[in-house]
């Protein structure tokens, strides 16, 4: 029978380096971002989440005892906080950063009109509403440490939050996303596998 293995169990192994929390960015292309990647218009992040899995259970009886076995992945909902930027400087002129979280609601349902997706006008369908987002993870010199893929990406809830004329806070725009499916990909955009 082989011997215990021998290692070094201090949190702060000068060999290993963590990953940060705060060195990310998620974006949803002309909804959330970097501004300078995309659009103007774009809300940056200030707080998301890695996406959360669980597997349905499937029951087996079996003779005097219950099996059990992973049935159906069932991706939960992540929360998504942005800034909500009222406008960018750029060549020292203002310009209105404009409402892209809800332009992106637009898409599909239309409050003004009470429409929604395939009864919407002017194009409004379900698959100008779901769409592509990226959460990247960087190391201290911007280098990619981590992507995640969430595909089929629509906006469940979205609040544009209080005004308050005693505070001093800076406007926040709370979403919650659903997704069809996550999953890591590599640096050259194919999932790993």
């Amino acid at each position: 029978m082989p011997g215990p293995i021998q290692t070094k169990m201090g949190m702060f192994n000068p060999s290993a380096f963590f990953k940060r929390q705060f060195r990310f960015l998620f974006t949803i292309d002309n909804i959330v971002g970097n501004p300078n990647a995309n659009s103007l218009y774009v809300k940056p992040p200030l707080k998301s989440q890695r996406p959360s899995l669980s597997f349905k259970e499937i029951t087996l009886e079996h003779l005097s005892e219950t099996i059990t076995m992973p049935g159906k992945a069932e991706w939960k909902p992540i929360q998504l906080t942005l800034y909500d930027i009222a406008g960018y400087k750029v060549n020292n002129q203002c310009q209105s950063a404009g409402n892209s979280v809800y332009d992106w609601i637009n898409s599909f349902y239309q409050p003004y009109a009470g429409t929604y997706g395939f009864a919407g006008k002017n194009g409004a369908t379900l698959q100008g509403f779901k769409r592509q987002a990226y959460l990247t993870m960087y190391d201290g010199s911007g280098s990619l440490l981590e992507q995640w893929q969430f595909d089929n990406a629509w906006c469940q809830d979205v609040n544009f939050n209080d005004v308050d004329m005693s505070g001093q806070d800076v406007m926040m725009i709370d979403m919650t996303l659903r997704y069809d499916r996550a999953y890591l990909i590599e640096n050259d955009g194919k999932p790993i596998t």
